[in-house]
């Protein structure tokens, strides 16, 4: 086998005309209905009179019909014949005048006319669909334009060409001339380009495709990465955020943990026989039990009106040693359990209630259970039966698990008591067994433990499910990575809505709804109009969103809105500020930012694979592809500042700097990476080899590089020993050995300054994986510096 690689050469191209995109496919004239010509015609009339028998005068067969048009016939000279008869010969036109040809003749004129008709059907066809299905009309005559170039006489500083300047672009195909005229004023002045230059900055984009797809990394890990796109924190492709839904404290998630999750998730069906939405039911009326005190209690009253009235004591104070045993509490409210014997079809208090309308149940109700009023009974009754109600539906669930469990659709679940929920799951399905840890052998720990989960992954426990169970297959279908794309995305812009929201909600809850609906507006609370819902308004398509926003703005000082109502207009209130910050829910890429490559002639940069006297250039610049490793180029981006402070001219010198970042987009994790040899919060390195920045100092003769350079990180109040403050900070420490030159004010300095200058630039750094050198830009870009 050859070890030779080929290079094929780039192929280099201008892209393709309006006009020459159309496919002549598309034309209703590329294929005809009849496409037959006048000599197919004829060629098909000499071939069919040979099939054709003739008969004489005395119905007799003789031969065929081939003399009609004989085989000794010219064709193309019979073609030319009818369309010119001065075309052929005297003999020729003489042979074709004969009465019976000429006569066939006249007749295949006659049917061009026909077939012309006919092979307008398809364009007929397009314009009634057009025109008469569709309703679409025709756009009006666009005018042509065209650029020109004015240039004023060389005496001349300015002209102004007024509007309306018309302007002779010679004559057009038929000779004659072409007038078009100005759109607007245009002052003519001698101004000129004297330079184009341009920037690149080369990025690597990947998105989830692209991650699966990559060939570094084990299949696991390429999964891995792939929702790491979607779900790093704090940007696509950064790690997952930490989980403690396994261990109950924060631990890192690779694919094991999404192996683990995935076994977690599948034990709903697996151990407890329930599908997923089951036990969400399940839980939704266990919960609604759990916190049921409010409704018990009220029942309790009931029962103590009824008491007291057995008892004839006003004042009587009714304690129940359970408040939810309803049955052991009436007979304690009624000294004695309820008689029910003299009433046909009533056997519990659940009878009475259903046959409420008969008289000797109304009177059985007020003489045997005391309630004088009957809607005191019957009020209390409805709160009994939908507590009753909703066992019942849990202990219906419970059932169809035990059914499961025994694969026995026969199975009834018959408890003693139906709200002991504990005995009646062990009854229906035995005694939990996760196939994780034991934290999860309680079924409220372990459905906490699915909703941790689908908050973690912004998605679904039934979606995660699935995700894994694609990551999991050992070849997975084109159609299952585009569902898994599917999942992913829609988990990212659940994810950038639950932040945007959560900003509104820290907002609210420290400043109110007004300072919220300035935020969405894109308003400065302190000078904004009044009335910011009033314009928030005309973002909302709902009118019932309208309503409700109007709503919660009256009750807001009442303090009479729940959190859920407030989940809802966060909601609300979201989605109509994209409007006004002009918010797109975008797909997530990774993006890699490598390098600035700079041009001061931007004509200098060509097309890879273009010839070096070729004409064309890349417009915007572009990277260097032939770099060497041995050759660092000089840095490109920095950040320069001055100060009278630094003037330090002799001696052991240090200067401390230390900058204050907003805590909202200082990512500590992502600078420390900067410096991977470090460990804690500071890193000292040499700055002339080594770390991201090369950091210098004006001096009289030039730029001085400190001896070392300590960079530490963290609080800004802790940094510089001041009051205490969120801000987080990044210290920079220079040392200058006494045998340095003064530092001083450097008079040929690219940036004039009556103070020395510090200068902190990005240093240009060999990436052996990608074979250039890059500067770390992306883990600084988002810094927003607020003091120093």
């Amino acid at each position: 086998m050859s070890n030779h690689t080929i290079l094929f050469p780039e192929i280099t191209r201008d892209g393709t005309s309006q006009a020459a995109r159309f496919l002549p496919a598309l034309s209703p004239d590329s294929v005809l209905v009849d496409e037959r010509s006048l000599r197919d015609l004829l060629s098909f009339a000499r071939e069919y009179g040979k099939e054709l028998l003739y008969f004489n005068a005395e119905n007799q067969a003789m031969g065929d019909w081939s003399a009609f048009i004989s085989d000794d016939l010219d064709l193309d000279a019979l073609v030319s014949f009818m369309g010119d008869p001065k075309t052929v010969s005297s003999q020729q036109r003489e042979e074709f005048s004969r009465p019976h040809l000429s006569l066939f003749l006249s007749f295949l004129s006659l049917l061009q006319r026909a077939q012309t008709q006919l092979n307008t059907l398809t364009q007929r066809h397009l314009d009634f669909y057009y025109q008469e299905v569709l309703h679409m009309q025709k756009k009006a005559g666009v005018p042509d334009r065209i650029n020109i170039l004015l240039k004023p006489q060389p005496n001349v500083a300015e002209s102004k060409v007024p509007a309306g300047t018309a302007v002779n672009a010679g004559p057009d195909a038929i000779g004659k001339d072409r007038i078009y005229q100005t759109d607007e004023d245009l002052i003519v002045n001698q101004a000129q380009i004297a330079t184009l230059s341009s920037v690149f900055a080369e990025k690597e984009t990947t998105g989830f495709k692209e991650a699966r797809e990559s060939k570094k990394g084990t299949q696991d890990e390429r999964f891995v990465q792939m929702l790491e796109i979607a779900l790093g924190n704090p940007l696509p492709g950064d790690a997952l955020p930490q989980s403690q839904i396994l261990s109950g404290v924060d631990a890192d998630v690779d694919f094991t943990t999404l192996t683990d999750l995935a076994l977690l998730t599948d034990f709903s069906e697996s151990g407890l026989k329930m599908p997923l939405f089951e036990l969400r039911s399940l839980m939704k009326f266990k919960r609604r039990r759990d916190d049921s005190s409010e409704e018990w209690s009220e029942i309790n009253v009931y029962l103590e009106m009824a008491a007291r009235q057995k008892r004839g004591n006003a004042s009587f104070v009714f304690e129940p040693l359970d408040p939810r045993n309803f049955d052991a509490n009436l007979i304690a409210a009624l000294e004695g359990a309820p008689d029910y014997g003299g009433l046909t079809e009533v056997t519990t208090i659940d009878h009475l209630y259903t046959q409420r309308d008969r008289e000797d149940v109304k009177t059985f109700i007020r003489e045997q259970l005391y309630f004088d009023n009957q809607d005191d009974f019957l009020a209390m009754m409805r709160l009994k039966l939908k507590i009753d109600k909703e066992w019942d539906a849990i202990n219906q669930i419970l059932q169809e698990a035990g059914r499961l469990k025994r694969n026995n659709s026969a199975y009834l679940l018959q408890p003693d008591n139906s709200s002991d929920f504990s005995s009646n799951l062990n009854e229906a399905i035995g005694p939990l067994a996760s196939p994780l840890i034991g934290r999860f052998q309680n079924i409220a720990v372990y459905y906490e433990a699915l909703e941790a989960l689908e908050r973690d992954f912004y998605m679904s426990t039934e979606s995660f499910s699935y995700l894994m169970q694609v990551g999991l297959k050992d070849a997975p279908s084109t159609w299952d990575w585009s569902k898994v794309d599917e999942v992913l995305l829609e988990a990212y812009q659940n994810k950038v809505v639950s932040k945007r929201q959560a900003v509104l909600q820290a907002l609210r809850e420290t400043k109110g709804l007004t300072a919220l609906l300035h935020l969405a507006l894109g308003e400065i609370s302190d000078t904004a109009e009044s009335n910011p819902l009033g314009r928030l308004s005309v973002a909302i398509t709902n009118d019932e969103d309208t309503a409700f926003l109007e709503e919660i703005s009256l009750r807001e000082a009442l303090g009479d809105v729940s959190e859920l109502e407030w989940q809802k207009l966060y909601g609300i209130v979201e989605i109509a500020q994209r409007f006004f910050d002009n918010f797109v829910l975008s797909t997530p890429l990774k993006e890699r930012w490598i390098n600035l490559f700079p041009a001061a002639d931007a004509s200098s940069v060509s097309s890879p694979g273009v010839a070096s006297d070729s004409p064309r250039w890349l417009t915007f610049g572009g990277a260097n592809s032939e770099a060497d490793e041995k050759s660092v180029p000089d840095p490109i981006l920095g950040w320069a500042m001055s100060s009278p402070l630094f003037a330090l001219s002799e001696g052991q010198r240090k200067l401390t700097l230390t900058f204050a970042f907003d805590s909202e987009t200082f990512f500590l994790e992502s600078l420390q990476a900067l410096f991977p040899e470090t460990s804690g919060s500071t890193s000292e390195s040499t700055s002339s080899a080594e770390g991201p920045f090369q950091v210098d100092i004006s001096g009289e003769k030039g730029w001085i590089t400190p001896d070392r350079l300590a960079i530490s990180w963290g609080s800004y109040a802790e940094l510089t020993q001041t009051k205490a403050s969120d801000l987080q900070a990044m210290q920079l420490t220079l040392s200058f050995s006494a045998a340095l030159d003064a530092i001083a004010v450097f008079a040929d300095a690219a940036v004039p300054s009556p103070w020395p200058l510090l200068r902190i630039k990005l240093r240009q750094i060999w990436d052996e994986s990608l074979n250039r050198f890059v500067t770390h830009y992306a883990a600084l870009r988002e810094l927003q510096l607020l003091k120093t």
